[in-house]
């Protein structure tokens, strides 16, 4: 048998597995999701055909990115989705993280 485990049980939502070069995207909407219980803001993309739940590192960066931390005002905006390796417990992981679209 062939394949992944993505193949086998894909996510709802974005991760870094999704995210095969840089891009540009252009933010639809961000919306407050129950996720594990718990509300959580996720933003969805016009070029994406799922959300990314956004952690505090991501909100934080877009907010600084467009100069604007209400997420209402996201709406239309366009950032540059990148893959990125990051620490977490000793060990590197991907991640999605975000740049200026300029």
């Amino acid at each position: 048998m062939e394949g992944t485990v993505d193949d086998f049980f894909p996510s709802k939502y974005l991760n870094a597995a999704d995210v095969t070069e840089p891009q540009v995207v252009t933010i639809d909407r961000v919306m407050a999701e129950e996720i594990a219980g718990e509300k959580k803001p996720v933003a969805y993309f016009k070029e994406m055909n799922k959300g990314l739940i956004l952690n505090k590192t991501n909100s934080k960066s877009i907010a600084k990115i467009l100069n604007q931390k209400e997420w209402a005002k996201w709406t239309g905006k366009k950032v540059k989705m990148v893959k990125v390796e990051v620490p977490l417990k000793g060990d590197l992981v991907e991640a999605v993280r975000f740049k200026s679209a300029e």
